[in-house]
């Protein structure tokens, strides 16, 4: 890495990690710095903005396919399971996501284990 790259990804990397002590709020939670063959890498981490999920929001129908998606199902598995066409379990997990504010079935399960109620 040249020297002018390196201190760009520096900079970068403050910028992002900055601290409301240096005058911002942090973008991300925490900053994992490591070498891997000489060169260094930063993992950085999302914050939660919210860490509860409402399933109230959610209807009957989009609850069960929640309850399915946190035990891991396919949406095939859900489908099959519920006696809906595929088509309909992705539009009701759009749904799900949207009232939830998640954008995956990973950012869904990660709200869930951090959520303090968890009422499905």
């Amino acid at each position: 890495m040249t020297e002018k790259r390196r201190t760009a990804s520096a900079s970068l990397l403050a910028s992002l990690t900055n601290s409301p002590e240096d005058g911002g709020p942090p973008l991300f939670g925490e900053v994992h710095r490591f070498d891997i063959g000489g060169a260094p890498y930063a993992l950085l981490s999302f914050p939660l903005a919210q860490t509860s999920l409402d399933f109230s929001r959610l209807t009957a129908a989009e609850r069960s396919v929640a309850d399915r998606l946190l035990r891991g199902h396919s949406s095939r598995e859900i489908a099959l399971e519920r006696g809906r066409s595929e088509r309909t379990i992705a539009n009701q997990i759009s749904a799900i996501y949207g009232k939830l504010g998640v954008r995956s079935r990973r950012e869904l399960l990660a709200r869930f284990c951090r959520s303090p109620a968890k009422s499905s």
